[in-house]
């Protein structure tokens, strides 16, 4: 999947993904590269130190091997294993390898010399800028110098620094530093994890949801901020109004919700699954779009048969239309249509521009008569429809990027609502575990979530937030009279 770390920083937070790497890793890494792998204790060993770190002037090297560099140089150079070269052609001597004598001369017009020498010299510092490699090899333009790194980027020898500031900023670091970076970045994130009770995480969720006594959401403004919280969640169609809404509304009104879906601030979308005894339902905010995409995406692959084809054939073609006119057309009295949309509504197909039919659906059962469900109760309509980039004819962008954008959008709202990620809460989502997986360790290789032990006896993979687990720590506040037991 294509992650974008632009749209990590959006969900989760600018600052979230620049501290990937603690400033006391990047001290550590900086010590280690400045220093030798081992000791330079003769001559012989300045040939390992150029061979691991490239071409070095005299006082480079005497900074590491101490006051004997000088003569040891000369010791290796009438030996025939270092020799000298003017490489920036301003009449400064660097020392290399004597066998690598003739990829520098044929630097930078050769490839495998430009690969060798830039990688190694990338692998041997924590970051770069296209000037400070001219300003290293001044034979080479800024021009030559950004092909230079593009190349190698495309060789997975280079990658955007995990320490910069967004997607476009050209701080370059080698792979191979990198991925030391993370891992360390990583280990110590995961060592500062310490276990709550699986009860306080509950008690956590209950205030992220707005369930929790005095922390509930009033009037039709509540009751929107209630459903951004709710999204995707596919709930038995008789709990929404009687349960969940009421639980998390000091004053729930079912007017609200209608004027949600009749202005199209709120979407619905339902399914019926085998052994379910009622269909269900989720919500969603019109703005959400990558939270809703994967649903349309499947909608437009279902190959599996409806039961109604015409009907939502003349959905597809015609558009949203209101009972009373699909009654007309297809010839049958307005409740044998309404159960046929119904139907269709259940193979997560159709949907309505408002909730009344469904409530009302709840109520008329047995075949009763549904005359009362006129044209004043919304349209119908394919939910192909939402799919906005498709039915404009721009194609909607490429599959991997639109679900790459969903999974680290529905990333971030399980986040929001639920304070961690697990596999259990990945079943909420349109992806399995295996699929958005990949985008967690992305997102923990920018520091925007750290995998670790967050809940108390519970041995499954979990993912959060530093300052959601810090809360999850912190007593909840005094918002009611209830509140979790310390």
């Amino acid at each position: 999947m294509s992650v974008s770390k632009e749209l990590a920083q959006q969900l989760f937070g600018a600052d979230s993904a620049r501290s990937a790497v603690p400033s006391t890793i990047v001290d550590e890494e900086s010590r280690r590269l400045a220093e030798p792998d081992r000791a330079l204790e003769r001559a012989e060993d300045l040939v390992p130190l150029l061979k691991g770190r490239g071409d070095m002037t005299a006082a480079e090297i005497s900074k590491l091997a101490g006051a004997g560099a000088l003569e040891w140089l000369e010791l290796m150079h009438e030996r025939g294993r270092l020799t000298p070269l003017d490489i920036a052609g301003d009449g400064e001597l660097r020392w290399i390898c004597a066998d690598e004598r003739e990829l520098y001369e044929h630097f930078p017009s050769s490839a495998d010399s430009v690969s060798f020498i830039v990688g190694r010299y990338a692998d041997n510092r924590l970051s770069f800028t296209e000037p400070e490699l001219c300003e290293r090899y001044p034979v080479l333009t800024l021009a030559e110098a950004t092909r230079i790194a593009n190349e190698l980027i495309s060789q997975d020898r280079l990658q955007r620094s995990p320490h910069a500031a967004d997607d476009q900023e050209r701080i370059w670091t080698s792979s191979k530093v990198a991925s030391r970076l993370i891992r360390l970045s990583v280990g110590q994130a995961r060592r500062q994890t310490e276990p709550v009770d699986p009860v306080r995480w509950c008690g956590h969720i209950a205030l992220l949801q707005h369930a929790l006594q005095g922390s509930q959401q009033q009037g039709y403004d509540g009751l929107r901020t209630v459903i951004a919280a709710l999204q995707g969640l596919f709930a038995p169609l008789s709990q929404w109004e009687t349960i969940l809404f009421p639980s998390r509304l000091s004053a729930y009104r079912k007017e609200d919700l209608d004027l949600l879906c009749g202005s199209g601030e709120v979407i619905w979308i339902g399914r019926k699954e085998d052994g379910d005894k009622e269909g269900k339902v989720a919500f969603f905010l019109a703005e959400s779009k990558e939270l809703l995409a994967p649903f349309i995406q499947a909608i437009h692959k279902a190959d599996t048969p409806t039961k109604h084809p015409g009907l939502l054939r003349k959905l597809k073609e015609e558009g949203a239309s209101f009972l009373t006119k699909l009654s007309r057309e297809e010839g049958k009295p307005p409740s044998e249509v309404l159960a046929d949309l119904l139907d269709l509504v259940w193979e997560g197909r159709a949907s309505n521009d408002q909730f009344a039919p469904l409530r009302l659906s709840l109520h008329a059962k047995g075949g009763k008569s549904s005359s009362k469900f006129g044209s004043g109760f919304g349209r119908w309509y394919w939910i192909g429809e939402l799919d906005e980039p498709r039915s404009s004819g721009s194609g909607g962008g490429k599959q991997e990027d639109v679900l790459g954008r969903s999974a680290v959008q529905w990333a971030g709202h399980l986040m929001k609502s639920f304070g961690m990620i697990n596999k259990e809460l990945v079943k909420l989502t349109p992806f399995s575990w295996d699929a958005i997986y990949p985008v967690l360790i992305r997102l923990e290789e920018w520091g925007t979530l750290t995998r670790g032990a967050y809940l108390r006896g519970e041995a499954s993979l979990q993912f959060s937030t530093k300052e959601s687990a810090d809360s999850m720590r912190q007593p909840l506040p005094e918002l009611g009279r209830w509140r979790l037991p310390s």
